[in-house]
């Protein structure tokens, strides 16, 4: 009898501690927390997952902490990381991996300081003779067009602990008046007339309203259209306003 007894207690001991340690797991298992992600469907049918540590990634896979940002407008092919260092020429003439080339990367003005600035200026090369895998900004060519505009107003920025979401409110090409590469204003009077001027220029309407308060963001590159051929400097802007 005393013999059943202590295999009872052994066989009991052996189902505690079974239990005990499945619920260890199960607690484990609901404490970690999953990596967040956001989940877009672009008009290919693709489905694109935006990790929250995607620019930490970028940095790794192109081994280069020069990386900033990434910069994505869905439904298209532009979907890049962003350099940024001490100048606006090195990333002329190299790519994401640091690496010597004529097509360049797409990359921020050296003087933007995220935390602070009201204006992002991104810069990327545009060519006629080369492809959007090779030279991805050749896309923005397609905004000459307001039917294109329609379908593609958005445009993302993810930075290393956020995302910020921007409206495009105005297209143009500037050819003579470099104003707006400024970053400091006298007072929000003077920003407000500066962002104005610049929705102002829009070679269409896009109905998108701007005020003082606003955060913009644009995206630079040379124009191929062959109406600002005799021009020697001609600048395709794509400008957006924050939103979120």
């Amino acid at each position: 009898m005393k013999k059943n007894n202590i295999t009872k207690l052994i066989i009991l001991y052996f189902i505690v501690s079974i239990f005990t340690i499945s619920f260890t797991i199960t607690l484990l298992s609901l404490n970690k927390k999953p990596k967040e992600t956001i989940v877009i469907k672009d008009n290919r049918n693709n489905i694109v997952e935006k990790e929250d540590n995607l620019v930490i990634n970028l940095r790794n896979k192109y081994n280069n902490p020069d990386i900033i940002a990434r910069v994505y407008i869905p439904n298209t092919n532009i979907d890049e990381p962003v350099m940024q260092t001490t100048n606006n020429e090195y990333y002329l003439s190299h790519n994401n991996s640091n690496e010597p080339n004529i097509h360049g990367s797409i990359y921020m003005d050296y003087r933007i300081d995220l935390n602070k600035s009201k204006k992002i200026l991104i810069f990327g090369h545009s060519s006629p003779y080369d492809n959007l895998d090779v030279v991805p900004f050749n896309e923005l060519e397609e905004y000459y067009s307001s039917d294109y505009y329609k379908k593609h107003q958005d445009i993302i920025l993810t930075l290393d602990n956020e995302e910020r979401y921007y409206k495009i409110f105005s297209v143009y090409v500037e050819t003579t008046d470099f104003k707006y590469m400024n970053l400091n204003f006298e007072d929000t009077d003077t920003w407000y007339s500066h962002i104005k001027n610049l929705k102002n220029n829009s070679i269409y309407n896009t109905n998108i309203d701007i005020d003082e308060y606003d955060d913009i963001l644009i995206l630079q590159t040379c124009s191929n259209n062959k109406k600002y051929t005799k021009y020697k400097e001609k600048y395709l802007l794509i400008i957006a306003k924050r939103i979120k």
